[in-house]
C-alpha cells in the first residue's frame, strides 16, 4: 500500500508486487542529483519506490529503473499524481478499482 496527498492505494495479488503513488511536487535538487533521476523525476521516483516495496531492498532507490510494460503498469489516478504497480514477472489479469479519496 501507499499514500500521498489525498489518495491511498492498495494492491492485492497472488504474485509479488509493489505499488506506489506520489503527488507531483517540486523535488529538492539534491535528491534529484543524488538519485540521478531522469527527465521525468516523479515517474522514476515512483517506479523506484514501488520496486523497493517489491524487493524489500532500500538500495533499489539508487538504481535506475527502465519501464517495462509487461511487468509494470502506470495507473491513472489523478493528473496531479503518479501511480505505478510493479512485479518481478508479467502482470496479467490486472483489475484496477477506484474508490473515493480521504481528506
Amino acid at each position: 500500500s501507499s499514500h500521498s496527498g489525498k489518495y491511498l492505494v492498495c494492491a492485492i495479488s497472488d504474485q509479488p508486487i509493489g505499488i506506489d503513488i506520489e503527488k507531483i511536487r517540486e523535488l529538492h535538487p539534491g535528491i534529484v542529483a543524488r538519485l540521478k533521476l531522469s527527465e521525468n523525476p516523479f515517474e522514476q521516483w515512483t517506479l523506484r519506490e514501488a520496486m523497493t516495496k517489491l524487493t524489500d531492498d532500500p538500495l533499489t532507490m539508487f538504481e535506475e529503473v527502465q519501464f517495462d510494460p509487461s511487468s509494470m503498469q502506470m495507473i491513472d489516478v489523478d493528473p496531479g499524481y503518479v501511480c505505478v504497480i510493479v512485479s518481478d514477472r508479467k502482470l496479467e489479469g490486472l483489475t484496477v478499482e477506484k474508490g473515493g479519496y480521504y481528506e
